[in-house]
């Protein structure tokens, strides 16, 4: 009974606060204009373990405005973590990202952006109720100037269906904070806010896919923020390279 208590005193309660600080900032009223813009985000994301605690992360986004219309953006990815244990991660990678003007506050051209990123990762499971939090620090490049910003993200996924032991279908929620770091942002923290809720479909042992909403706002000055409705559709694939 003690292990208990003590587990959900260091997982859950900590895990209800971030949600609710989160919910909390996202919801705070801000008189500014706003405007709806509809997308989607087309993922790959892959998984490749290569030694016992060492894990290689590669991803591509394909993100279209006006649906399918128009370019939104494009970002490759590629990193790596090392498991501390069953609960602890630390990661490391690079993104090349390139951005397109779109919707009615665009910028002003095309443009890539380089970055460079650490996180840390924290998961845990609670009966079938796996929870998941992490911060992440990023360093964007973008021609000369150089700016910095954090990522908070506190997530949960469960089954909702079953056959034979095996996960077929599960669901996942997570909500993402993006929060300035430089001094000349100093009065523009919140960056963006992510709401995600969405269904896992298990393909097999390795292949998972991801269908889901995305309310995605960002908020580009103090008197404009975009609001994005996005569909994802995402696969997930999952490789242990160390089994013979």
């Amino acid at each position: 009974m003690i292990s208990k208590i003590s587990l959900l005193h260091a997982i859950a309660i900590p895990f209800l606060r971030t949600f609710t600080l989160v919910l909390f900032l996202s919801s705070l009223p801000v008189c500014a204009q706003t405007v709806n813009e509809f997308n989607s985000w087309w993922y790959y994301t892959g998984t490749y373990k290569i030694l016992p605690r060492i894990n290689v992360q590669t991803m591509y986004s394909w993100n279209r405005n006006d649906f399918v219309r128009n370019w939104q953006q494009s970002k490759l990815k590629i990193g790596a973590d090392y498991e501390f244990n069953r609960h602890w991660k630390i990661a490391a990678g690079y993104e090349w990202i390139i951005l397109y003007p779109y919707g009615e506050f665009p910028i002003s051209k095309k443009r890539t952006e380089h970055r460079i990123y650490e996180e840390l990762k924290h998961d845990f499971v609670l009966g079938k109720f796996k929870l998941s939090t992490s911060v992440r620090a990023e360093h964007r490049f973008l021609n000369t100037d150089v700016t910095h910003r954090i990522r908070l993200q506190t997530g949960v996924k469960f089954p909702v269906w079953k056959q034979q032991n095996q996960s077929l279908i599960g669901l996942s929620f997570y909500e993402q904070m993006i929060l300035n770091t430089d001094k000349q942002l100093v009065n523009q923290y919140l960056a963006q806010n992510r709401l995600y809720g969405g269904a896992d479909i298990f393909l097999d042992k390795s292949l998972t896919l991801g269908l889901g909403y995305l309310n995605h706002r960002i908020y580009l000055t103090k008197n404009r923020i975009e609001n994005n409705h996005t569909l994802i559709i995402s696969l997930y694939h999952y490789l242990d390279l160390t089994k013979k």
